[in-house]
């Protein structure tokens, strides 16, 4: 947290003043969908949250209910969700980091955005008219774990090759960003089998998946706030105090 300045909240101001006032206004997986595939807004919508792509040259699945293999000797790219991670409240910051600001003689850090980073907000947020600014990033977080009423999960949104996976050299086939592997399943250790590693990710660690994007939303720089023992459908409001007096501006204070 020590790299992180300020969160920023962008939206529109109606709403923000709500958020200030101690609402934090979460939606779910199944939303972002909607966003991306009705409205065709990607960067505000994700089809893959939630989600990811399967790439191989040849899949073995096994029914969960029947034990049925079903075997595909193709290439194959499948979108795939994470059921149990599908209506999971999600909550979501712009994170400013130290190279976001500059820093002035008061030995305060004034939030100084790139033009991509600009130029990411306006595209992947095009109703926003307004940002709310936490300057202590810290406390906030600690108001919301110690006032929700459940449990909190917080972290930092990793970003993988998910969408597209990777170009094996000389080859073409495609692979899976294998450290977004290894982050969804960090939760249990892998099975050595026959000389081999296996992985097993369980539907009591789903929540994972909602900590993980496709590189292309990075200049979001976004943190996450996720409810994994709470489901819901479509958007709830969960209550929160807040300590911090938190000032809301125009967006074109700092996208331009």
């Amino acid at each position: 947290m020590n790299k992180i300045k300020y969160f920023l909240k962008i939206g529109k101001k109606a709403h923000l003043e709500e958020f200030v006032n101690g609402i934090l206004y979460c939606s779910d997986a199944e939303t972002f969908w909607g966003i991306e595939d009705k409205l065709k807004i990607k960067g505000q919508g994700d089809i893959l949250e939630a989600g990811s792509r399967i790439f191989a040259q040849k899949m073995m699945m096994q029914a969960h209910d029947s034990g049925d293999i079903t075997t595909i000797n193709m290439k194959s790219n499948v979108l795939v969700h994470i059921e149990p991670a599908k209506h999971i409240p999600v909550f979501c910051l712009f994170s400013v980091y130290e190279e976001d600001c500059e820093l002035v003689e008061t030995g305060q850090y004034f939030i100084k955005l790139s033009q991509e980073k600009q130029k990411t907000i306006k595209e992947h947020f095009p109703k926003a008219d307004s940002i709310a600014i936490i300057k202590d990033p810290e406390q906030f977080l600690e108001n919301v774990v110690n006032s929700i009423g459940c449990a909190v999960k917080h972290e930092e949104v990793h970003y993988f090759h998910i969408d597209k996976g990777f170009e094996i050299e000389g080859s073409e086939q495609t692979a899976m960003d294998t450290q977004y592997m290894q982050y969804l399943m960090k939760d249990v250790p892998p099975i050595i089998e026959n000389g081999a590693k296996r992985y097993v990710f369980l539907a009591d660690y789903a929540f994972r998946a909602l900590f993980c994007k496709d590189v292309f939303f990075k200049d979001e720089q976004e943190y996450r706030i996720v409810l994994p023992d709470k489901r819901i459908s479509g958007s709830e409001r969960f209550p929160v105090e807040i300590s911090e007096k938190i000032e809301i501006v125009p967006l074109e204070k700092y996208v331009n």
